[in-house]
Formats: structure tokens, C-alpha cells, sequence
């Protein structure tokens, strides 16, 4: 099955993005093509794992579910951009301006967890993002100014406190997704002082 983990954004964050993606999309022009993301489906992607086969799921939802020694924290989402560059834009999307330290945290920890596994991970760098949309062909000059027009929207801020593992089963309609483990984001628990 289809896997990736993710930190889910709050609905209010989620209805702003909407909102400036249906801009975008309606300043870009009948001739950018591409697939927008709906507000109920955005997140921000941690890891990408792909295809995992059914035997090695019940290990992979277990060290999933388990607590993440990061503080709850909040993000702020700012700045639209592409991947993977302006010449070849295949992405469209909105980064985090704040918390993104906090985000890089979690990835790491939840990396060392894939690992741990014998799963394979992402060789791409991470950069917290989240896609608005995914290109298909060239982007015209209409969108570009669009994209340039629309750069320094903001999203508002939203608390992180527990990632997802999530099953992305694709259709007609696109793709649904279907929680599997959630793991909380807890303090850090302090080391025990005291006389010996």
C-alpha cells in the first residue's frame, strides 16, 4: 500500500490556502495545466514512503504510534514558490515560514524510525511545504506573474502537536486518505536531578 507521513494543518489554515490557490488559479490563465489540491487534502508532507507491502506495516504503524520527543509547536505558512526550479516548475507550493526547525525535528526523528525498519527513505532534501497544485507541462507567462503577483501570501499559523501516517488509495476522484497511526509530539523528558 501507498504510505506517507504527515503533520495535518488546522481548518482555518487550510480554508486560507484554498483561497489563495483559487486566486492563483484563476490569475494564472485557462492555459496553466494543472491538478489543484484540494483544502480538505493538504498537509505537510514529513516522509514519502511509497509502496509498503502488507507484512511490514504491523512494525511500521507501532514505532509510528509511539511519541515524539519534540515539544508541541507552532507553524506559520508564507511565501509561495516551485519545485523543482522556475525553468522546470513541476509543484506549486506555499513553504512555512516559521516552525520549520520544529518540522525538520520531527522528519529526523521519524526518519531514524523508518531506518530503524530496513525501509528506504527519500534522498531529496526535505523542505516543509505544502503542494497547491502539481504541473503538467510548462508554466505560461500569465502564471508566472500570477505566481510572482501572489509570492508573499500568508496563511496564517497553526499548532503542530502529533504527525500522521496516512494510506493514499488513488481513484476517479483522486486520491482519498486513510489515517493508520498518529503519534503525539510530547516534551522532552528531563533528566533526573538529585543528589547521589
Amino acid at each position: 500500500m501507498r504510505l506517507f507521513v504527515a503533520v495535518d494543518l488546522g481548518e482555518d489554515v487550510r480554508r486560507r490556502i484554498g483561497r489563495i490557490a483559487g486566486a492563483l488559479k484563476r490569475d494564472s490563465g485557462t492555459r496553466l495545466k494543472a491538478t489543484w489540491t484540494r483544502p480538505e487534502r493538504m498537509h505537510v508532507t514529513l516522509h514519502f514512503l511509497g509502496e509498503v507491502g502488507d507484512d511490514g506495516l504491523p512494525d511500521l504503524t507501532a514505532t509510528l504510534a509511539a511519541d515524539i520527543e519534540v515539544s508541541p509547536f507552532d507553524i506559520a505558512l508564507a511565501g509561495l514558490g516551485v519545485f523543482p526550479s522556475v525553468e522546470r516548475p513541476r509543484v506549486i507550493w506555499i513553504g512555512v515560514r516559521e516552525g520549520a526547525a520544529h518540522l525538520v525535528a520531527v522528519h529526523d526523528t521519524i526518519a531514524q524510525r523508518i531506518a530503524d525498519l530496513g525501509l528506504p527513505l527519500e534522498r531529496r532534501a526535505f523542505t516543509p511545504h505544502v503542494t497547491l497544485a502539481r504541473l503538467r507541462g510548462h508554466m505560461p507567462g500569465t502564471a508566472t506573474r500570477a505566481l510572482a503577483s501572489h509570492g508573499a501570501s500568508e496563511a496564517g499559523r497553526c499548532r503542530v502537536d502529533a504527525v500522521t501516517l496516512y494510506r493514499s488509495q488513488l481513484g476517479a476522484g483522486g486520491s482519498t486518505y486513510s489515517a493508520l497511526a498518529h503519534a503525539a509530539l510530547v516534551a522532552p523528558a528531563r533528566p533526573s536531578g538529585g543528589d547521589a
